[in-house]
């Protein structure tokens, strides 16, 4: 309860004056390590703090059940529960928030078997991506548990399952499985459902799915260093292709950044007297040769946008985790932000930037956009 606290008192004010409802609403989830599990008879999890943020947050009285997979669905669909979490795809009277957990799903596999059984959990979504892409599975099991000490016993070769998953059961039930190979296969974005009827009335509800789900969305161990390496590659040439045109930008007033954020919107980038256009053909063209980058920004020591490779939707990024958390940072420090999934485009990025400096004195800032779904793929 202290973490869904600590989310809770770290929302803005306004996202707590969305108001009660009357009646008291089922939430239906369904166990799973380590997002939603039981812990002392007491429903706990990355996932189920999320939702309990977020309940708080909107003083809604929901009553969080756990029930088997297959019920919690069916639930849903008859309308004996109004919200359903985590899921992958909308219900048919359900409206989906934005992602509260993103899995990285892995093929895991034994070195030393050679076979094809696969393992999956029944009526899970990685069952149904199997039969999606015309793999029938050898093996249909309740839990991902099962599938570990399937595979431990020689009686499976694969399996598909989420990585935080696998490791904390094989902790838990002490399962060495170094000697397994783990291959990436896709970040699977996970949402909450809400039942249409209840939805229309809470419309900021996004707002605190992104807030109270935060900490689900920060990068593993791996994907940092994975994308690290990859900035390390660029930052140089990034920097001394943006540094004089930075040095020779000329400083902005508030005047100018209220005149030109609200002309933006139907600026073109390339008509913009005031972006210097030679920098953008220059971004355009790494952008192109570069198709792990998602996007390039270019910001001054105000966080006015000086050049990018696409039209921002704000000239301003003054108010922006990417330049508020590296404009100070020192010389070769980075900023990394936690994953986002991006809708419209399908793709997951990472935001990845850095000051560019004269001596001590920050200049202004370059971000990256890092398709991390391209990153981690298998060569």
């Amino acid at each position: 309860m202290k973490s869904v606290i600590g989310l809770l008192l770290a929302l803005p004010t306004l996202s707590l004056s969305i108001g009660a409802t009357a009646k008291e609403l089922v939430a239906n989830t369904s166990i799973h390590p380590p997002y939603q599990m039981l812990i002392d008879g007491e429903l706990h999890g990355s996932t189920t703090d999320t939702v309990k943020c977020i309940k708080l947050a909107l003083n809604a009285r929901w009553q969080i059940r756990a029930v088997p997979r297959a019920r919690a669905i069916n639930n849903f669909n008859t309308g004996r529960a109004q919200v359903l979490f985590p899921v992958m795809a909308a219900p048919a009277d359900g409206l989906l928030t934005t992602p509260i957990v993103i899995e990285r799903w892995q093929w895991i596999s034994n070195r030393a078997a050679q076979g094809s059984r696969i393992g999956v959990v029944r009526g899970s979504n990685e069952h149904r991506w199997l039969l999606d892409n015309a793999m029938e599975p050898t093996l249909l099991v309740t839990d991902e548990s099962q599938l570990i000490k399937l595979m431990q016993q020689g009686r499976i070769d694969r399996f598909i399952a989420d990585q935080k998953t696998v490791d904390y059961l094989s902790q838990r039930d002490k399962i060495d499985t170094q000697h397994w190979q783990r291959t990436f296969l896709r970040f699977v974005p996970l949402y909450i459902a809400l039942h249409k009827s209840y939805a229309a009335g809470h419309s900021h509800i996004n707002q605190l799915t992104d807030q109270c789900g935060r900490n689900n969305m920060q990068l593993t161990d791996d994907e940092q260093r994975t994308a690290t390496q990859y900035i390390a590659s660029l930052r140089k040439t990034l920097t001394d292709m943006v540094k004089q045109s930075l040095h020779e930008h000329t400083p902005v007033s508030d005047n100018d950044i209220i005149l030109r954020e609200s002309h933006w919107p139907s600026t073109r980038l390339e008509a913009a007297g005031f972006i210097v256009q030679s920098l953008v053909q220059k971004l355009k063209v790494l952008h192109k040769d570069n198709p792990n980058i998602a996007e390039i920004i270019v910001m001054g020591k105000r966080g006015e946008v000086i050049a990018s490779a696409e039209k921002t939707t704000d000239y301003w990024q003054g108010d922006e985790a990417k330049y508020l958390k590296s404009i100070d940072l020192d010389a070769d420090a980075y900023w990394i932000a936690p994953i986002h999934y991006d809708q419209s485009t399908r793709q997951f990025i990472a935001h990845v930037a850095w000051p560019v400096l004269d001596n001590t004195t920050a200049l202004g800032v370059i971000s990256v956009g890092l398709r991390m779904d391209r990153l981690m793929a298998p060569e």
